[in-house]
């Protein structure tokens, strides 16, 4: 089991945006200016979109590196799409290196073993209490 560092949100200024700790790293998330926000920071799902892509991305350059794979770089892109039912996490990769193509199917099937993903995918629990 794994306990990562617990992520802190408080109220700033404005309507929607906060400030947002974990562990060192100082954060902010607040909404766009036509949702009624002062865009000071991603939206809660484009920090979702976020830890996607970087998950995705460590996982698929790490893999590559144990199996020596001639992979340079690996560049995610991760959009969000929710149409009041579904929400669809739309993930794109680019892969640069001298690789073949069943050397790039691969590593698109390894970037959906990464851990954020397999979360998303899986089941979640939220456990709430007021303290």
């Amino acid at each position: 089991m794994t306990t990562y560092r617990t992520a802190v949100a408080d109220t700033h200024s404005g309507k929607f945006r906060q400030s947002i700790t974990i562990g060192p790293h100082a954060l902010g998330a607040d909404k766009p200016v036509e949702e009624g926000g002062e865009d000071g920071g991603p939206r809660p799902f484009e920090w979702l979109a976020a830890g996607l892509a970087a998950c995705t991305s460590m996982t698929v350059k790490s893999w590559a590196e144990m199996k020596q794979l001639s992979l340079r770089r690996v560049h995610v892109e991760v959009t969000v799409v929710h149409d009041g039912e579904r929400t669809t996490f739309e993930k794109q990769l680019r892969l640069e290196g001298a690789l073949d193509d069943a050397q790039r199917e691969g590593l698109v099937e390894i970037s959906k073993l990464s851990p954020v993903h397999q979360a998303l995918m899986g089941a979640i629990t939220i456990e709430t209490r007021l303290v």
